[in-house]
């Protein structure tokens, strides 16, 4: 999950780049990387570097309030990143995207609006797939989905 998603963030970094909307595009790019790592480890360490690394990245590129939106949305997925679970990591990820919904619609994005909202759909179309509204965690590592 965690690779098919650093593809999207690329794109979607792009897309905040072509709306002259920095802070977003930069934040995008960070999130790449941390997909990428935290594939690799759920270490609480390497999420504290990628909050802190997040929080600055929001101080230098800061251009209004709705900036605030993109810094707590990236919050959610950062957190979300580096749960063991993936059950975990879905309902974080559900609350930063829709923390990126409302950004996008304040930011006038179509095209943020409908892809945040079709990623907020496959994640409970997701979560409800393999959990069926539980919730209390499996257990299971991010790698492994529940049995339905």
């Amino acid at each position: 999950m965690l690779l098919c998603l650093t593809a999207s963030v690329i794109a979607n970094a792009a897309h905040f780049v072509a709306l002259g909307r920095f802070e977003a595009a930069t934040l995008m790019g960070l999130t790449g990387f941390r997909y990428l790592v935290a594939l690799k480890t759920v270490d609480k360490r390497m999420m504290l570097v990628f909050m802190g690394l997040s929080t600055i990245i929001f101080v230098v590129t800061y251009s209004d309030w709705v900036s605030w939106l993109a810094l707590l949305g990236i919050l959610f997925g950062t957190y979300g990143s580096f749960r063991p679970t993936e059950q975990q990591m879905r309902a974080y990820f559900m609350c930063g995207t829709t923390t990126w919904l409302i950004y996008n619609v304040l930011a006038f994005t179509p095209v943020g609006i409908l892809m945040q909202a079709s990623f907020l759909t496959s994640l409970a179309i997701g979560y409800w797939r393999y959990h069926g509204g539980q919730a209390e965690s499996d257990g299971k590592p991010c790698s492994e989905p529940a049995a339905s």
